[in-house]
């Protein structure tokens, strides 16, 4: 074999040759159809592993978008219930005045309705989102 190289950090049950690796001239590799299907599979291999590793950083950086943006809706959806709960509270105020009990209806269902959209919006941002980026996925 060619020359002789000695790794430092590698522990001796993860490399070749008994604790000792070799470079590989282009003589050894002359007419070797063993040692160039090796040098094929492993460039296939690690060729593989930069592709899982690709969708794997891709997949994290669309969770870390979803994460940064996680406590925006979160406030968002906090700002409508607050609007809600007052809207809801000015219909119940009407509905237990003598005047106008109409418009106080509309208040509450107004009110509910907000109520209820901002629960859902910390519910189903998090599917929303997914179902926005899943050709990142």
């Amino acid at each position: 074999m060619a020359n002789k190289i000695s790794p430092d950090d590698l522990p001796q049950s993860q490399i070749y040759e008994n604790g000792e690796l070799y470079s590989i001239s282009i003589e050894d590799l002359k007419g070797n159809k063993v040692a160039i299907m090796q040098l094929i599979n492993d460039y296939n291999t690690k060729v593989k592993t930069i592709e899982r590793l690709q969708k794997s950083e891709s997949h994290l950086s669309s969770e870390l978008q979803y994460q940064n943006a996680s406590p925006f809706f979160a406030i968002i959806a906090a700002v409508v219930n607050v609007i809600g709960s007052v809207i809801s509270c000015f219909g119940i105020n009407y509905i237990t005045s003598d005047s106008n009990s109409r418009v106080g209806y509309v208040f509450v269902f107004a009110g509910s309705v907000l109520l209820i959209a901002g629960n859902a919006m910390t519910i189903c941002y998090k599917y929303v989102y997914k179902w926005m980026n899943k050709s990142k996925y």
